[in-house]
C-alpha cells in the first residue's frame, strides 16, 4: 500500500537535517539528511544539503559527490551550481569552481552569491576586467545580512575600500555571533593596523565557532 505520508516524512528528514547545519551540528546533520535521501531517491534539495554538511567536514569528496547528484537531477537548481563551486573552491580546483559559479549567476540574475565567488576568483586569477564587472553586479544587488553582507565586505576589501570592508565585517561579527569568518578577517584587518590585542580578541571569539 502508498504510504500517503511518503513526500511529508521527506520533507520532515530534510529539515532535521537542515535545522542541524544551522545549529552547526554538521555530523548530526547526514543521518536524517540520508533517511530523506533513501525516502526519495530524487530529492536533489536533500542532496545539496548533505553536500554541504560533507563539506563543513572537510570530506570533499562525499561532498562533490552530493552536489553533482543534485545538479544531475535538477539542472537549472541554481544553490546546488553554486555550493558545487564552493566544494571545488575548497579542493583547489579554481577554474571548474568558476564555471559552477557562472552556472548558479546565470540561472539566479538576482542572486548577489555568485556574481560575487565568481568576481573574487576571477580578481585572483588576475582577470580584473571581468572580475570588476562582476562586482559591480553584484553591488547593486540588495543585502543587508548574512552571506550577500560577508560577500560585498571582500569586495570591498579586494577593490581596496578597507574602512568599508572592517564596518561590514564587524555588522557581521555582531549580527551573527556563531559564523566565525567575519571575525577571521576582522582578526586580520585589526593585525594589519597594528592593534594585536584586538586580532588577538577576534581570533579566539571565532576559534570558539
Amino acid at each position: 500500500a502508498v504510504d500517503e505520508r511518503w513526500h511529508a516524512r521527506e520533507r520532515a528528514y530534510n529539515n532535521v537535517g537542515v535545522t542541524c547545519l544551522e545549529m552547526r551540528q554538521w555530523h548530526d546533520a547526514v543521518a536524517p539528511l540520508q533517511q530523506a535521501i533513501a525516502l526519495n531517491p530524487g530529492y536533489a534539495v536533500a542532496y545539496t544539503h548533505l553536500g554541504n554538511a560533507y563539506l563543513k567536514q572537510k570530506k570533499y569528496d562525499e561532498a562533490l559527490h552530493c552536489q553533482d547528484r543534485a545538479t544531475e537531477l535538477d539542472p537549472d537548481f541554481f544553490q546546488a551550481h553554486f555550493n558545487r563551486g564552493q566544494v571545488l573552491e575548497q579542493r583547489g580546483d579554481l577554474e571548474a569552481a568558476m564555471e559552477a559559479y557562472r552556472r548558479a549567476s546565470d540561472l539566479a540574475l538576482w542572486w548577489l552569491d555568485p556574481h560575487a565567488a565568481l568576481g573574487l576568483l576571477l580578481h585572483q586569477q588576475g582577470k580584473l576586467a571581468e572580475a570588476e564587472a562582476r562586482f559591480t553586479t553584484a553591488l547593486s544587488i540588495q543585502a543587508n545580512a548574512g552571506s550577500g553582507l560577508y560577500y560585498k565586505a571582500r569586495i570591498h576589501l579586494v577593490r581596496g575600500d578597507v574602512d568599508t570592508a572592517f564596518a561590514l565585517f564587524q555588522k557581521l561579527s555582531d549580527e551573527s555571533p556563531e559564523w566565525a569568518e567575519p571575525l577571521l578577517w576582522l582578526a586580520r584587518l585589526h593585525e594589519q593596523r597594528g592593534d594585536l590585542a584586538a586580532a588577538g580578541r577576534a581570533l579566539r571569539l571565532a576559534l570558539k565557532r
